[in-house]
Formats: structure tokens, sequence, C-alpha cells
């Protein structure tokens, strides 16, 4: 299997570990140490370590049944260290803890993982999600 390949199946394990609700398995694709995160959503900045991966886990914990969809992934492999972009469409209930309610939320973002091959294979070290707007907010701007 080409470093590519290995590649594109960590970022997509990835997602099929968000959309079966397996924070482990999630876990495991990242080097907690040096995993950096930039992203739109709260807080709205850089975020390290496991602060980082606990933002992750909330997708899990607080979006019900959802539903994800990868596309156009690509990777570009230099030695050790690759770059990976796609898009990412996820669709679920935001539940609000302890207020009993929740709402339908549809996000679609473009995406960059860098990672790293070590000795236990390819770990993300840092992700960056670019949230593109929904049309109706294209429009109105």
């Amino acid at each position: 299997m080409t470093a590519e390949l290995e590649v594109a199946g960590v970022i997509l394990d990835c997602w099929d570990a968000v959309e079966k609700g397996d924070f482990e398995r999630l876990a495991s694709h990242y080097d907690v140490g040096r995993f950096t995160l930039f992203s739109e959503h709260p807080p709205h900045g850089p975020e390290e370590g496991e602060r980082a991966l606990l933002l992750k886990r909330g997708l899990i914990t607080q979006v019900s049944g959802i539903e994800v969809e990868v596309r156009d992934v690509r990777v570009s492999v230099f030695g050790d260290v690759a770059l990976a972009t796609y898009l990412v469409k996820y669709k679920g209930m935001l539940v609000y803890q302890y207020r009993f309610e929740g709402q339908l939320i549809s996000v679609t973002a473009f995406c960059s993982s860098v990672l790293v091959r070590g000795s236990e294979g390819w770990k993300i070290v840092h992700e960056h999600f670019t949230r593109i707007p929904e049309q109706d907010e294209v429009t109105a701007r």
C-alpha cells in the first residue's frame, strides 16, 4: 500500500469513528503531544494537545445521529510528513444537555490535516477546518 493510501485511510477511519461514536479509535490516530487544531467552532482559537482532542470528542458526544460524508481526499507525502486535504459534510442533532432540547445542524467544511509517520504509523499532528457557508448565507452577503 502506498503512503498516500495509508494517509487517506487514516482520514477516512477518523470520520468513520466519529460517525460510529468510537472516540478511542478516533483518538488513536492523533499524536496528542504534538496535536494542534484550528477551527471556526468555539472557542475559535488555536488549541493544543488533550484540549484539542477533547473538542473532537465533543462532536461525538454532543451530536446525535451524526452522518458523515468525506469527499475529494487529496494526499501529498514529503518523506515522513503528509498533507491531506478534503471536504467533509456532517449533519445530526446538536443536543443541548440539561435543557432537553436540540437543533439540527448541517456543516460543510474544507479540511487540511498534517500527519507524521512514526513507529506506530501515520499520526495527525495538526488539523484546520474552514466552514463553507450554506448557499442562502452566501447569497445574503
